[in-house]
């Protein structure tokens, strides 16, 4: 017999979900945070960005930071990028159509997947960002400021 075999889930704990409690407190849902929640703030960092930046500069830079990337890494982002964006409404074929690519050759377009969406369907990437923080580094540099900045400070391994 191990340790492990005694433990209940935490919903069957009668002092209740530790991931529940903060320093005594009962955390609230985002939708209740009066801060709002985080993922609008993403979202709404990145449409700033976008709104503020060229899609040539927004293609440049992720060309950038793709060539630091191992080609798993730019593949999994790919993917990530790719069914965000798909979930609001992009047409993910079309797109890689107009580069002469396909889904599994997705990885070595990404810098011109970012700015055809960028040119195209800002709303749809700012979107694709607040879901998936982890695309943020792709489309703004740290020195950027602000929920963005620290973001792709995170996905650059430049921080906490």
């Amino acid at each position: 017999m191990s340790i492990g075999d005694n433990i209940r889930p935490a919903t069957e704990d009668p002092y209740g979900d530790p991931a529940d409690q903060v320093a005594g407190q009962d955390v609230l849902p985002a939708s209740q945070d009066p801060y709002g929640d985080p993922a609008d703030q993403v979202q709404d960092a990145a449409r700033q960005h976008l709104a503020a930046t060229d899609p040539s500069d927004t293609q440049a830079y992720a060309a950038q930071q793709v060539q630091a990337l191992a080609p798993a890494q730019a593949s999994g982002l790919a993917s990530t990028l790719l069914n965000a964006v798909e979930q609001q409404g992009v047409n993910v074929n079309g797109l890689l159509g107009q580069l002469g690519a396909n889904p599994a050759q997705a990885a070595g377009y990404l810098p011109q997947i970012m700015g055809m969406l960028h040119q195209n369907h800002p709303e749809a990437l700012a979107q694709a960002v607040g879901q998936e923080p982890n695309l943020a580094g792709l489309l703004a540099h740290p020195s950027v400021g602000g929920v963005l900045g620290a973001l792709a400070s995170r996905f650059l391994g430049g921080g906490q």
